[in-house]
């Protein structure tokens, strides 16, 4: 995950990286799209903050979550 040329988060992965795990002050730049550590420490945090009942779970059948593919991806 730490590799540009292996892993790439693009800047949409990493926007809604960043709006789903930090506030706006917290959040990194958009041009950094590849995960270090200080995501994986946040990202496990996320989670066990859902265990404990605080936040919510997204809806996986929710249109919001879906995108558009081109016909070249089909």
């Amino acid at each position: 995950f730490f590799d540009p040329r292996k892993y790439d988060l693009s800047r949409v992965g990493r926007m809604k990286f960043n709006i789903k795990l930090y506030d706006k002050a917290d959040a990194t730049s958009l041009d950094k799209r590849v995960l270090d550590q200080k995501d994986f420490i946040d990202t496990i945090k996320y989670l066990l903050r859902l265990r404990r009942g605080l936040g919510a779970v997204d809806d996986i059948d929710h249109l919001g979550n879906r995108r558009v593919r081109a016909v070249g991806e089909l």
